[in-house]
């Protein structure tokens, strides 16, 4: 007997770290396992535990005994099925005596149901970052990956591109600004690849002037032949073509929807994030823009108004222009009745579109418990049809006190959307129906 799965999962960006004995999730899914050795010869394992929307993926960083306590993984950029994602350590130098901060970027590629995920370790940043001039003098800092800066963009297992945007600067005497990108291409054919530091100019066709001085990046996903850095709060896009002979680097507005101005303090954009989604559906044909705008205008706390959700696909002609088209929108009340009454008034956010149908949403929930604690949900509605499709538990109350307490503090702080991941349909199937 065949089980349909979905073709994709979503990817929970924070990474397990935990002991090489640990016993993993029973979940119903047989743990894909890989080993991996960082730069400074340390293994470990990793181990994708993985489910089927609207249940949650995760990885785990399995390190033995020895390795140091404060190693970190980040999940960076996905594309297909492949992620990137960082090891970072520190280690005193025999020199010095000084610690010094280690990081091994690392492409992880899941091919077969039978097989062990492939690990490739790529090389390490060597060109310092220039942050400025003070006096005359360049001030330098050792070039580090941040989650929102990395972007991957894959052909196949050996053919690839990760960029990393790090500085966008003002060209003097002029309305435009360049943008400062480590670029790391490989073609398969050697392991000689190396970063390369690049200054393109942005290009920006639809507006006369272009202030990115406000910019902050939010979110990085891969499109076609693009990586684009999103951000929200300034209501943009940036588009890299890494594999163009003579790569470019172009903006696009967001479509205009509610929020505050680009200035807004900080701690605005935070809260706006939450309401917006850029996602890449249908087999990566498309890319949509879902918001939700509360009715009230405020970014964050209750709401007796309700809210609206709408989506935008981004249209693309034979020429190369881009532009946006508003194809669904759904109210809170009464189309989303059942939500509103048993959520209390609460928001959607962090909208995810499903990569299998364009019209599918993944929303997150959370909600206090009556002791004063909090739970997650995954809510899943159909922007077509305005229905309510399903809800699902993502995270517990009773988490708080298991083995996955450091992602229970950690959610309660940074609560962000999944990573989504397509991967072979027959990676997600039962582990009935692989035994």
């Amino acid at each position: 007997m065949t089980d349909v799965r979905p073709g994709w999962v979503m990817l929970d960006g924070f990474v397990f770290i935990r002991g090489a004995n640990t016993s993993l999730p029973e979940k119903g899914y047989r743990p894909l396992r890989a080993q991996g050795t960082t730069s400074q010869g340390v293994n470990f394992d990793i181990a994708l535990c993985l489910a089927d929307p609207p249940d949650t993926s995760r990885l785990y960083v399995l390190s033995p005994s020895d390795a140091s306590p404060d190693t970190a993984c980040d999940i960076l950029a996905a594309h297909g099925n492949h992620f990137l994602f960082v090891i970072t350590y520190f280690l005193r130098s025999h020199e010095t005596s000084n610690l010094r901060c280690y990081q091994d970027p690392f492409i992880c590629s899941v091919i077969s149901r039978d097989l062990p995920p492939l690990l490739k370790r790529l090389p390490a940043h060597t060109e310092p970052l220039i942050a400025r001039k003070v006096d005359g003098a360049e001030i330098t800092l050792q070039r580090l990956f941040f989650p929102g800066d990395a972007g991957l963009l894959c052909r196949d297992e050996q053919v690839f591109a990760v960029a990393q945007l790090d500085q966008l600067i003002p060209i003097s005497d002029s309305n435009r600004s360049e943008a400062e990108i480590v670029v790391l291409n490989t073609d398969g054919k050697d392991d000689d690849a190396m970063w390369e530091v690049k200054r393109l100019p942005i290009l920006h066709p639809n507006r006369e002037k272009l202030d990115i001085s406000p910019w902050s990046t939010d979110t990085v996903i891969s499109f076609k032949n693009y990586i684009c850095w999103v951000d929200y709060c300034m209501g943009g896009i940036l588009f890299f073509d890494a594999f163009k002979g003579r790569p470019d680097i172009s903006y696009l507005d967001l479509p205009p929807v509610q929020g505050p101005p680009p200035d807004h303090p900080p701690v605005g954009r935070g809260y706006l994030q939450m309401y917006r989604g850029v996602s890449v559906t249908d087999e990566g044909r498309l890319l949509k823009f879902v918001h939700v705008d509360r009715i009230d205008g405020e970014l964050v706390g209750p709401s007796d108004s309700g809210y609206t959700i709408t989506s935008h696909t981004l249209e693309i002609t034979e020429d190369g222009d881009m532009g946006w088209v508003q194809d669904d929108i759904m109210h809170s009340d009464p189309v989303l009745p059942s939500v509103r009454t048993r959520y209390d008034f609460s928001i959607l956010k962090f909208p995810l579109v499903s990569m299998d149908d364009a019209h599918v949403v993944h929303f997150l929930y959370s909600e206090a418990t009556n002791d004063g604690h909090y739970k997650i949900s995954v809510v899943t509605v159909d922007m077509k049809t305005k229905a309510l499709l399903s809800t699902h538990p993502y995270i517990k109350a009773e988490d708080r006190l298991g083995e996955d307490t450091d992602m229970y503090e950690f959610k309660y702080c940074k609560l962000k959307s999944f990573l989504p991941i397509k991967f072979p349909m027959s990676v997600t199937r039962k582990r009935k129906l692989l035994d």
